[in-house]
């Protein structure tokens, strides 16, 4: 039997990421010059993999990336909203230092591995888990091998969400993709879930 396989990819580099900045799904941050450098060197790799489909976040950084398979594949790409990355809120533009000053306790709740609201009028890592595991449970219901372009935090939680992981302490075990990174899961017939490859580059 031919096993389900989900490629997760994060996209590209943005000059925000190079700033240690919050984007979240507020902030349509372009690729940089080295996100797109990045997102064409992983591609061959990406399309040697043979996906049935190309699914993104509909922010402009994970479309770029995964354009650059589509256009080795012919692929068409198809746009979810629900792989976009979490909402930060009023942390939208801020760098992880300036947080540290700005919202002391909300950095040490994280760091405890609590569900925080980010920026306080923003998601949660369990809301976001959520709906991005639920994309991923619509992909996987297809068949075969689909490759999703999606956002740091997002593929976090949205993994452990598929996994039945309840808590966002148990989220962070699995360490945040780096920018063009990809991990793949797999799945026969009615077996569980397997993390096959985490947080792989070229």
């Amino acid at each position: 039997m031919t096993p389900t396989r989900l490629i997760l990819w994060r996209h590209g580099q943005t000059l925000w990421n190079d700033q240690h900045r919050f984007q979240g799904s507020k902030a349509d941050i372009d690729l940089s010059p080295r996100g797109l450098e990045q997102a064409r060197a992983a591609a061959p790799a990406l399309a040697h993999l043979a996906p049935d489909r190309l699914v993104t976040s509909p922010l402009r950084r994970a479309v770029d990336t995964g354009q650059a398979v589509a256009e080795l594949t012919g692929l068409t790409p198809s746009i979810d909203p629900r792989l976009t990355e979490i909402d930060v809120g009023s942390w939208t533009g801020l760098a992880w230092e300036e947080l540290t000053s700005h919202d002391p306790q909300a950095v040490a709740a994280l760091g405890r591995g609590e569900d925080v609201r980010y920026g306080g009028d923003g998601e949660t890592p369990i809301e976001v888990g959520a709906r991005v595991g639920e994309a991923l449970g619509d992909c996987a219901a297809l068949g075969g091998t689909s490759l999703i372009v999606s956002h740091g935090l997002a593929l976090q939680s949205g993994v452990a969400n598929l996994l039945g992981w309840p808590t966002f302490a148990q989220a962070q075990t699995l360490a945040v993709m780096s920018n063009c990174a990809w991990s793949i899961l797999t799945r026969r017939g009615g077996e569980r879930w397997q993390l096959a490859v985490w947080n792989t580059s070229i």
